[in-house]
């Protein structure tokens, strides 16, 4: 049951990334790619390890086949949210 809700849980939030990265009094962000200023040491650190090296498209968090989801969150710790669009295919 535990792995249902995290992979629930990983879902929402990559889904709510997807949709909207930041807010301001009138306009909307979209979070259309990766910000390789913020992300580009941490995203080389977790591949080269080989913690991120899997499909984590939206399809692939519906679907359940990500195979390397939990490992890449904890190698991106709290940059995950603004990184996870630098990994995966």
């Amino acid at each position: 049951m535990s792995t249902e809700i995290f992979v629930f849980s990983l879902i929402l939030g990559a889904m709510f990334l997807m949709q909207i990265s930041a807010q301001d009094e009138k306009t909307i962000y979209y979070n259309d790619g990766c910000s390789e200023e913020t992300c580009g040491a941490i995203v080389s650190k977790c591949m080269l390890l080989k913690s991120c090296n899997c499909s984590m498209t939206p399809a692939d968090l519906v679907g359940k086949n990500c195979t390397c989801c939990r490992e890449c969150v904890t190698c991106l710790g709290d940059l995950f949210s603004k990184c996870c669009a630098c990994v995966g295919a």
